[in-house]
C-alpha cells in the first residue's frame, strides 16, 4: 500500500497521528504530524492479513483543528514490491523501519515450547534504534470457526531488548499468536513489524469401537 499522508491545508492549528493496521496488527505510526509538518509519502507491506484499515487519530490534545488526508492511497496487486518512497525533505524525519529476523512465519509451535525472537530496527537519519528502544508483544488471537475471525488476547510484553524468548500459551484451538516488534526512533517516532505463527497441527483418525467376538 502507497500513500502521502499530511495534515490538510485548511487545518487550523491541528495534530494528528496516521496509522496502518494490517489484521488488527500496527504496520505503520507516523508519530505526530501538524500543520506545518511536510507532506509524509510512505510505502506498507499489506500481504500478510485480509484487512486494511487506514486510521487518522488525534495527538493526545483533542480534535480541535484536526483534519488529516491520504493522498493517493493505492493497492499494488500485481505481485510486486512497490518502488520505495521518495526520500524526506530535508530536515524532515522519517519513522524507524523494524525488521523481526527471527521467529519465521513457517516455524510450527506446539504449548509450552520456548520460541526465540530477534530483530532490529533503522531509521534514516540515525542509523540502527538502539535495543533500548525496541519493544515486543506477543499476542494470542482466539478464532471462531475460521482464522479470519479472531480477536486478541495479550500475552506477554518485553521491552528494551534486540532478543529474547517466550513459552507458547495454552488455549483452544483454532488460533496463532502475532509476534509484534515496535521501534521507536531518536526524534520520537514509532513503527511497527508483526509475524504470524501457527501451531503445529495433526490430522487424528476418529476412534470406532468394536463389540467382543465381531470380525
Amino acid at each position: 500500500m502507497r500513500s502521502t499522508v499530511g495534515v490538510d491545508d485548511e487545518a487550523s492549528g491541528g495534530s494528528v497521528v496516521f496509522r496502518v493496521l494490517v489484521a488488527d496488527a500496527q504496520a505503520f505510526d507516523s508519530g505526530v504530524r501538524t500543520g506545518s509538518s511536510a507532506n509524509l509519502p510512505l510505502s506498507v507491506p499489506v500481504t500478510a492479513g485480509a484487512e486494511l484499515r487506514l486510521l487518522v487519530t488525534d495527538a493526545g490534545d483533542g480534535l480541535a483543528g484536526d483534519q488529516g488526508d491520504w493522498a493517493d492511497a493505492k493497492l499494488m496487486c500485481d505481485g510486486s514490491q512497490p518502488p520505495p518512497p521518495p526520500p524526506p525533505p530535508p530536515g524532515e524525519n522519517r519513522p524507524p523501519a523494524p525488521v523481526i529476523d527471527a521467529p519465521s512465519t513457517t516455524l510450527p509451535w506446539k504449548v509450552g515450547d520456548t520460541i526465540f525472537f530477534t530483530g532490529q530496527a533503522a531509521e534514516p537519519e540515525d542509523g540502527r534504534v538502539p535495543a533500548a528502544h525496541l519493544s515486543w508483544d506477543v499476542v494470542r488471537k482466539h478464532c471462531h470457526g475460521t482464522t479470519q475471525d479472531c480477536h486478541s488476547h495479550p500475552v506477554s510484553t518485553q521491552a528494551g531488548v534486540a532478543s529474547g524468548t517466550f513459552t507458547a500459551p495454552t488455549h483452544d484451538y483454532p488460533l496463532y499468536l502475532e509476534l509484534r516488534l515496535r521501534a521507536t526512533d531518536s526524534a520520537g517516532f514509532t513503527a511497527s513489524s508483526s509475524v504470524r505463527l501457527d501451531p503445529q497441527t495433526v490430522n487424528v483418525t476418529p476412534f470406532r469401537p468394536t463389540r467382543a467376538g465381531s470380525s
